[in-house]
């Protein structure tokens, strides 16, 4: 990654320059004593400014153009033939010849002050020194060996970053020497290549005249924000929306079933079976409902966290990353919905916007509703504390470590979308390393701060969690999208309820969450039945905001508690305190047997 200034390219410019210079002074002297005399003795032809203010003579002509060689003087505007001779005189002369000095002086001085100059046809210095770079150029640096990137019109030098970047350097070679930005933008925040890169990778801006050569391929059925504009217009009102299936559906209109988009939020490890599993894990349970019980009145109202202020509703956004992908607004969606029904929002690590604009427009908007963090953990712990730090001085209230993360999953139909290759490395840049003894050490960083563990799959790692101080755990398996295969959350949950009821204990400073499958408000019931404090929700709502930004996420919301309060009704529960575990009944299938 060579800085610009020391470009080959450019140092041989400079010296093009140079010799410029020097050759062009004497030549422009000469022919200003030829002009002058000429001027004097010759009155028929002569310099005048066309436009008030511009200077006389061959000045006018070297401001305009900085190089006499670009046009033939007789085309210079201020080039003039007159018929009378009595329209100059000695002394013009001697403001000619005095202006074609200028002139020379104008041009050495703009040769000294530049680091290129207009030769042939590159173009020339943008604002701040950086270099406009035809798309030719940038399309050579295609390899792993020469990588750059255009992001928003700026060209990067992105070689060295390709073995450190966290979705692994497939991804990038994938865009290399095109323009990467409709690909960048959603899901990374302001300010990321700036923030990673040294100043000196950033090595130009492209040529606006030849950037469209740079528009990378793999484009099949994808659509421009502008025309996903145009299809949300066309799609029914939000009030019109009667579950959270509904909104997937409104959402593939909006994206194209075979956008990246979509693929990247409905993808899922492999062969899809953990995904399914969690579709059809709630199935096998059945009510037991209880009747003459006085529910006119219900209240859905619980405590996720024994620490935290009570929830109005026992949902939350889980930490569903890239929301960007979906909506321009991004995760601002997701804010301001949860603000309207003051529910809990965990912000995804690896959300479209920064954690500071986020909690920015949190502030803006007056949520009030807890807000948590999930976090991502990578090999430099001095990131990780910058990450805590930020957001417990942002006003989160807990950290969701997640811990299903050891490498990516294999996600084949998301990654063959992108267009990558079958060289892909699934073993990303987080700590494979991560144990037990992390915990403590994560626990110092924020005193006070509950700490949560995502990705629980097991009764025996939730007994491990409680046994390290953590406040509770959220049974997941990242959605379907790591270990195929991996028991569906509502699984781990009985499980823990048959080998370890006491961390459902409803007196224990202890809470058991899960995220995985839910789409009605009687799944939400049957967890909690089972001892669940709070049930998580990720992509029903990431659906619901690309196809209707914060009224979406609103109505995804009303949806869930108007099933939750039908439901409680109907098996006989006036508050989330009513629920136990006889209300529901276990059908055979869905508990894999020890071996």
């Amino acid at each position: 990654m060579n800085n610009h200034a020391a470009h080959p390219t450019i140092l041989a410019r400079k010296r093009k320059s140079l010799l410029l210079l020097l050759s062009s002074v004497p030549a422009l002297l000469l022919f200003a004593l030829y002009t002058s005399y000429q001027s004097h003795s010759h009155p028929s032809v002569y310099w005048t400014p066309s436009t008030p203010g511009r200077p006389h003579g061959l000045g006018s002509a070297l401001l305009k153009s900085r190089s006499i060689s670009r046009r033939a003087l007789s085309n210079e505007p201020g080039f003039n033939r007159a018929a009378s001779a009595s329209s100059t005189s000695f002394p013009s002369a001697l403001r000619l010849f005095a202006g074609s000095i200028l002139g020379a002086s104008l041009l050495a001085c703009s040769l000294s002050s530049s680091s290129t100059i207009l030769l042939d046809d590159q173009p020339p210095l943008l604002k701040g020194g950086l270099r406009t770079i035809p798309a030719r150029e940038i399309l050579t640096h295609s390899t792993e060996e020469s990588c750059w990137v255009v992001i928003e019109g700026q060209v990067w030098d992105v070689t060295e970053y390709l073995s450190h970047h966290p979705g692994g350097k497939a991804v990038i070679l994938s865009q290399a020497g095109h323009d990467a930005t409709d690909l960048f933008k959603p899901i990374h925040p302001a300010g990321t290549l700036a923030s990673k890169l040294p100043p000196s990778c950033l090595v130009g801006t492209v040529d606006t005249a030849t950037g469209y050569q740079l528009l990378a391929g793999n484009n099949e059925g994808e659509v421009t924000e502008e025309d996903r504009a145009e299809r949300r217009l066309s799609l029914p009102s939000v009030d019109k929306i009667i579950n959270l299936n509904e909104f997937e559906t409104m959402a593939q209109r909006v994206l194209g079933e075979d956008s990246k988009a979509y693929k990247f939020y409905a993808s899922v490890a492999e062969d899809g079976v953990a995904f399914k599993h969690n579709m059809s894990s709630f199935s096998y349970l059945r009510f037991r409902p209880r009747i003459l019980v006085p529910v006119e009145e219900v209240s859905t109202e619980t405590s996720l966290l024994p620490s935290i202020s009570p929830s109005p509703l026992p949902i939350f956004i889980s930490p569903a990353s890239r929301a960007g992908t979906g909506h321009p607004d991004a995760e601002k969606t997701l804010v301001r919905g949860a603000a309207v029904r003051n529910i809990v929002h965990c912000i995804s690590s690896a959300a479209s916007l920064g954690l500071g604009e986020i909690l920015a427009e949190r502030r803006r908007v007056g949520g009030k509703a807890p807000v948590w963090f999930q976090l991502y953990v990578g090999r430099n712990k001095k990131e990780v504390e910058q990450k805590v730090r930020d957001a417990v001085e942002g006003g989160c209230t807990a950290i969701v470590l997640t811990v299903d993360l050891a490498c990516q999953g294999k996600r084949e139909d998301d990654r063959t979308k992108l267009g990558l290759g079958q060289k892909t490395s699934w073993l990303l840049p987080f700590d494979g390393n991560l144990d037990w003894t992390y915990i403590p050490w994560l626990q110092s960083l924020a005193p006070g701060v509950p700490l949560l563990l995502k990705g629980v799959a097991t009764p025996e790692d939730a007994v491990l969690a409680y046994k390290a101080g953590c406040s509770g755990v959220i049974l997941s398996n990242h959605g379907g999208r790591q270990l195929d295969h991996a028991p569906p959350p509502l699984e781990t949950l009985i499980r823990i309820r048959q080998q370890h009821p006491e961390l459902l204990a409803k007196d224990l400073e202890f809470s058991v969450m899960i995220d995985g499958g839910v789409r009605r408000g009687s799944d939400v019931i049957k967890a909690l039945c089972l001892g669940a404090r709070g049930v998580g929700l990720g992509r029903p709502f990431l659906f619901a905001q690309t196809a209707y930004a914060e009224q979406g996420v609103v109505r995804a919301i009303e949806i869930l508690e108007q099933e939750l309060q039908v439901t409680m009704r109907l098996i006989g529960a006036s508050s989330i305190a009513d629920l136990k575990p006889e209300m529901v009944g276990l059908l055979d299938g869905l508990l894999a047997k020890d071996i």
